[in-house]
């Protein structure tokens, strides 16, 4: 659900504060008319917001002090129910279905409909900045696109791929249990808010995986082959939220530690409230896509416009 409201109506803004970058999104959005933005560390913080940002940092910490919090359910929970959430870089993969790339077990809290590669442009030497177009922002100028061991969208599901994602029992999700998964390692995410990684490929398969070549997979880094999977959401006869792509690289940009996939230029996406970007706008002066998040995705403003 989006807040609605006027600018002059105040609203509180969360930034998880456990790690990463929050403190530069809480200056970012302490500047947006109508906001104020908190630090969130516990659920009692998170309870008092209308809206969320995770920030980039590194997502293994992230999980890991939302473990240790009591954090992780509350989140899992506060995007269930719809509440606006945008996460950035280490943020976006915290809220993918999916993610590849991690060292160790990684709990993910789910939202959006896609696998994400970890650090899929390359390690920290080849970051890079690059300006966008953002359409949806206001001005003419671009968007001053900030890459830092970037996660790059690997794959978007489409609808007739997600009723194998729906079950509750995530072995039944897409394949038979045994299959062979081409060697890859699976972390599975449970109900319970653990992660157990598998020394046996096949013990606790996941759909998918088959979009891979074998050999695009054995071009991957060993530590690319492990998945993490967000829990099931529940069951709904509701339909899930298009993507809405926000932003793209220009064309003259592919660094070369791209995975391969017709999604991997995609470094901004909507999906329902859930808004994710793979760069740091908050790295940077220009505090236009706070603005317009906001307004349109916490707000709801432009959705009110268009009816």
């Amino acid at each position: 659900m989006s807040y609605t409201g006027s600018p002059s109506t105040h609203i509180t803004v969360g930034v998880l504060a456990l790690q990463g970058a929050f403190h530069e999104h809480i200056v970012h959005l302490s500047r947006v008319e109508g906001v104020t933005a908190v630090p969130v560390r516990t659920p009692e913080q998170l309870a008092c917001c209308s809206a969320l940002v995770i920030p980039g940092g590194e997502s293994t910490a992230i999980a890991l002090g939302a473990i240790r919090g009591g954090l992780l359910e509350p989140l899992r929970e506060w995007v269930r129910t719809g509440r606006p959430t945008w996460g950035t870089c280490a943020g976006m993969i915290m809220l993918a279905r999916e993610a590849t790339g991690g060292k160790k077990a990684q709990e993910l809290i789910g939202g959006w409909d896609g696998r994400v590669g970890r650090n899929g442009w390359g390690s920290q030497i080849e970051s890079f900045e690059t300006p966008l177009s953002i359409p949806a922002l206001s001005g003419e100028e671009p968007f001053p696109g900030v890459f830092i061991r970037a996660p790059v969208v690997e794959r978007l599901f489409r609808t007739e791929e997600l009723a194998d994602l729906a079950p509750r029992e995530p072995a039944k999700a897409g394949r038979r249990e045994g299959e062979e998964l081409e060697g890859v390692k699976l972390v599975q995410g449970q109900e319970s808010g653990t992660s157990t990684p598998s020394d046996n490929p096949a013990a606790m398969p996941l759909p998918n995986l088959a979009t891979y070549t074998k050999a695009e997979i054995s071009s991957l880094p060993t530590n690319a082959t492990r998945l993490a999977v967000a829990p099931p959401l529940p069951s709904s006869s509701t339909p899930r939220p298009p993507i809405e792509v926000i932003a793209r690289l220009p064309d003259s940009v592919r660094p070369t530690a791209t995975l391969p996939g017709p999604d991997a230029d995609i470094v901004a996406l909507k999906q329902g409230n859930i808004f994710v970007t793979a760069f740091h706008p908050e790295l940077t002066r220009d505090r236009r896509l706070h603005e317009w998040w906001v307004r349109a995705c916490v707000r709801g403003e432009e959705m009110s416009k268009k009816r």
